[in-house]
Order: C-alpha cells, then sequence, then structure tokens
C-alpha cells in the first residue's frame, strides 16, 4: 500500500480515536452547589442548569406515587419539573396544570404555564410542568401539587443553598 494513504489512514484513525475518547480521559467537572432539602423520599441529584444539585423528591401517600425532579430553577428563565405519577388503580385523567401552583421563600405564587407529557387518562403519567419564570433567584421553592390520588396536597420542597 502506498505510504501516502497509509499515513492518512493513521492519522485519520488516531484522530477519531482521540475525539470519541476525550470524554473519558478528560471528563468536564459538573459539580455545582448543592440543594438542601427535607421533604418526602430523596434519590440521586441531578444537574440543574442554574449550577445546582437538585434532588429528586417522591410522594407515595394513597394510591398515587408522585415523583418529581427539578430542571430548571433560575431568575428569569422558565421553572421546569420532570413529574411522573403512577398507580394501579384509579385513572390519572386531571389536568395537571389545574393541580400545580409552586411558590418562592417570598411566597410569591407561580401558576403553570405549559404541561409537555402524557394526556389525562392511564395508570402512568410522566412530563415537564413549566412555571412562569421568577425574577430573582429563589432562596427556596415549594411544589404542591393538589388532589392527586385524592391526597387534597402533596408538598415538595428545596431550599436552595449559597456555597
Amino acid at each position: 500500500m502506498n505510504t501516502k494513504i497509509l499515513a492518512i489512514l493513521l492519522i485519520g484513525s488516531a484522530a477519531v480515536l482521540v475525539y470519541l475518547g476525550s470524554n473519558r480521559i478528560f471528563p468536564v467537572d459538573t459539580a455545582k452547589p448543592a440543594i438542601v432539602s427535607s421533604n418526602n423520599t430523596t434519590t440521586a441529584p441531578a444537574s440543574a442548569s442554574n449550577g445546582s444539585t437538585l434532588e429528586r423528591r417522591t410522594d407515595e401517600q394513597g394510591e398515587v406515587n408522585v415523583a418529581v425532579q427539578p430542571i430548571v430553577v433560575r431568575a428569569g428563565v422558565p421553572t421546569q419539573f420532570e413529574i411522573s405519577m403512577d398507580t394501579h388503580s384509579v385513572e390519572l385523567d386531571a389536568d395537571v396544570t389545574k393541580q400545580a401552583v409552586l411558590y418562592d421563600d417570598q411566597s410569591r405564587l407561580y401558576k403553570p404555564v405549559s404541561w409537555a407529557g402524557a394526556g389525562p387518562g392511564g395508570h402512568h403519567r410522566s412530563g415537564t410542568l413549566t412555571f412562569d419564570p421568577p425574577t430573582t433567584m429563589p432562596k427556596s421553592i415549594e411544589l404542591q401539587m393538589n388532589d392527586v390520588g385524592g391526597i387534597p396536597i402533596r408538598t415538595f420542597r428545596w431550599e436552595i443553598s449559597n456555597r
């Protein structure tokens, strides 16, 4: 084989290997300040675009299990939560945008502006719930889900630390 073609193939192969392996060899540090909380069950934290670590919350009261994962909490940007509801006994047919409200540490009320997810009905629903953006970064947020599975209010709260 021609030495020029062999050299080009070797250089090209090396470049592809370096590109594919660079994230494993030189991982990007995504450590962020923590969100401190004390409500319901927590699981592994997820990184949000506000630079903080947000913990997933679950509420297993009654016949419906509800899990909430904050996705975006940042001043001037719509606040978003990933929500999933699971049951084996009742229909999940309510309008999620009418069941949820969000409060910040100044007791300001935010109402949902959209639900992007499974429509009413069935035993498993999940999607992204979006609220109007806060004007300033809150010190804490509290999501309330009203009348889900016969439970009047389910509360999910996060204290936002500024480490």
